[in-house]
């Protein structure tokens, strides 16, 4: 990505949850949920480390989605424009 859209992609996850079109409260709910379902009976150490690597993944995704819907929707507009 870069350092243009990273910045951008960067000033949207500062938002609060209700202000940031990346994350949502029932998106929230739904990985608290998991997480406690899935990693709850783990020591706090290990829930830790398995929660910071699930999220680590999530946010990859989260990321490469926003770069493709980015330059999508440049690509949208250029060809409106022709």
């Amino acid at each position: 990505m870069n350092k243009i859209l990273e910045t951008i992609y960067y000033e949207q996850l500062e938002k609060p949850t209700k202000e940031n079109p990346l994350e949502s409260p029932k998106l929230q709910k739904a990985l608290d949920s998991f997480f406690n379902t899935y990693f709850g009976h783990f020591p706090y150490d290990e829930y830790d480390k398995a929660s910071i690597r699930l999220l680590n993944i999530i946010s990859t995704y989260q990321e490469n989605a926003f770069e493709a819907g980015f330059y999508a929707g440049i690509e949208l507009m250029q060809n409106n424009l022709k």
